[in-house]
């Protein structure tokens, strides 16, 4: 087909749209395809059923021509007789721009549903979602709304992709400054049955525990982790106490907070900006909840869960 078209065949544009993969198979140039659709754009829904039948390389570089407009480029892919798998393949493509992408993803005449379908398909990889969400092409508030749609379940997936990225700079940042490319990763442990204030920080890289600075001494306690801070709080000395404290790793000290309500026993987790302590013991199983705000650095009531103590707590950082 490539040999007649170039020895002057008198192709119709639709003629050369429909046969573009295998035009493009034996190295017609896209922006032939690209200018060919151009010239029945109003023909959307034949343009969109022939596209079905292109790879994804294919329609990639095709709908990656500068040529064709990002207007046209979204009424094709935002067509629902398009497959939402082969919209996904083309968008997903090496050859597909990622600020093209953005832009056509950001326009107000794409479904916002429909993004979302695209980008939770299978065929997306989790780098590739990140890298248009995130091009200046796209606005935040069309990422968020997007990722918040019915039709995008990829959530945690996309969370784990996005930590191990931020955790791979953080550390490269931190290893630029002459710390260990393991400190954005450290685990602390602190206090104890005496009671201790013993105080260890453990590299799991190096698989060891280093001393810190001891924390007042207690037993039964809760921690969590706020920033860049480590916090304990309440315990049991010789009676159930409230103290709280702040860990600066980098200081190596603890410094006093404001007391929550005294319980040992209890569990201890973090949510964005806020500590939380939930239920414990003194004398009687509580569902006693209380948010710590470190700035204004106060514990405040929240509703109390079912009393027991003895207890876990963790958080769970992406909205599912």
């Amino acid at each position: 087909m490539a040999k007649f078209f170039s020895a002057g065949k008198a192709w119709k544009p639709a003629h050369i749209v429909a046969a573009g993969q295998v035009l493009l198979d034996e190295g017609t140039s896209s922006s032939i395809i690209a200018a060919a659709i151009n010239q029945i754009v109003n023909q959307l829904s034949f343009i969109v059923r022939e596209l079905n039948g292109y790879t994804g390389t294919g329609g990639a570089k095709v709908l990656n021509e500068s040529s064709i407009a990002v207007s046209t480029a979204v009424q094709i892919l935002n067509d629902a007789n398009l497959w939402i798998s082969r919209a996904a393949s083309i968008l997903n493509d090496s050859n597909f721009g990622i600020s093209r992408a953005a832009s056509i993803l950001n326009d107000s005449n794409f479904g916002i549903s429909r993004a979302a379908s695209i980008l939770n398909d299978s065929t997306m990889t989790e780098e590739r979602i990140i890298s248009i969400l995130g091009d200046s092409a796209m606005a935040a508030s069309r990422a968020a709304s997007i990722l918040g749609d019915a039709n995008f379940t990829r959530r945690t997936l996309l969370f784990n992709t996005l930590w191990n990225s931020y955790k791979s700079q953080f550390n490269s940042i931190y290893n630029s400054l002459g710390y260990s490319v393991t400190k954005f990763c450290y685990g602390f442990s602190t206090c104890g049955d005496g009671p201790v204030g013993t105080t260890q920080r453990f590299d799991d890289v190096a698989n060891t525990h280093t001393a810190r600075a001891d924390a007042t001494a207690r037993q039964n306690l809760a921690g969590y982790a706020i920033g860049s801070y480590g916090f304990s709080t309440c315990g049991y000395t010789t009676s159930y106490v409230g103290t709280t404290e702040r860990f600066d790793d980098v200081g190596n000290t603890h410094t006093s907070r404001a007391s929550a309500t005294a319980r040992n026993q209890l569990a201890g987790y973090a949510i964005g900006s806020y500590g939380f302590s939930t239920c414990g013991y003194t004398g009687s199983d509580l569902g006693t909840t209380e948010r710590f705000d470190d700035v204004a650095n106060t514990h405040t009531a929240r509703a109390d869960a079912t009393a027991r103590r003895f207890l876990a707590g963790y958080s769970v950082p992406w909205k599912r």
